[in-house]
């Protein structure tokens, strides 16, 4: 059986390019669980967390997505056994922020083009935030996030200036934890020879329009 594996090589990329490519410009990602490598328990209620594990997530979701707290929903989790899985990993340092308690819910609100987007909570064992992959402060409302079609004019706006290649195009949508922010990346094909693709790329900030990045990337494909 053949087996397909993609090997990306960035160029000039300003953030850690993770996300699928897409062709639509829609948020549609799906939940997917952190591998603890077997030292974890997969649970599917709130009820299996203890409370003040189940109000620190909530009081964090609230906090920090506010107005959009409301069209979330807890869809799995993880209970990491931490001595277990450290004396597993006592060679590698695993760092320290691997959490008791990861758990995910998903932010649903197709009014500004979220179909699906995990939110993914780590906690420790008394409640504290280790990680979130939404901004800490300002994205508590539509406000915020921009019409997507004006999103879309912006991009392909800056690429025909650029006399980048406009017919056919692809999107990828990725959650940057450094800056906190959410991008929007359009890869306009260059030249395609064989298994390898050459892109020209326009990143852009969805909460800020001005703010956009061009860069390129080549891909190959090895069969």
């Amino acid at each position: 059986m053949m087996k397909r594996l993609s090997l990306v090589l960035l160029f000039l990329f300003a953030f850690s390019f993770v996300a699928l490519c897409q062709s639509q410009l829609t948020v549609d990602k799906t939940p997917r669980q952190t591998s603890f490598n077997g030292y974890s328990k997969v649970i599917t209620s709130l009820s299996q967390v203890p409370k003040n594990i189940k109000d620190s997530a909530e009081v964090a979701l609230v906090s920090f997505l506010g107005d959009f707290s409301s069209k979330t929903r807890f869809e799995n989790g993880q209970i990491v056994d931490l001595e277990a899985y450290h004396k597993f990993k006592a060679n590698d340092n695993p760092g320290l922020f691997i959490p008791k308690y990861e758990l995910i819910f998903v932010l649903r609100d197709p009014s500004i083009g979220i179909r699906s987007y995990p939110i993914e909570l780590r906690l420790n064992e008394f409640g504290k935030l280790l990680k979130l992959n939404w901004p800490k402060k300002g994205y508590t409302n539509k406000s915020k996030f921009p019409p997507l079609d004006t999103v879309r004019n912006a991009v392909l706006n800056r690429a025909k200036k650029l006399n980048f290649n406009r017919s056919n195009y692809e999107i990828a949508f990725n959650y940057d934890f450094e800056a906190q922010k959410f991008y929007w990346t359009f890869l306009f094909l260059i030249s395609k020879k064989n298994n390898v693709k050459r892109y020209n790329l326009l990143t852009i900030n969805w909460a800020n329009l001005n703010d956009i990045r061009q860069s390129e990337q080549s891909t190959v494909t090895v069969y």
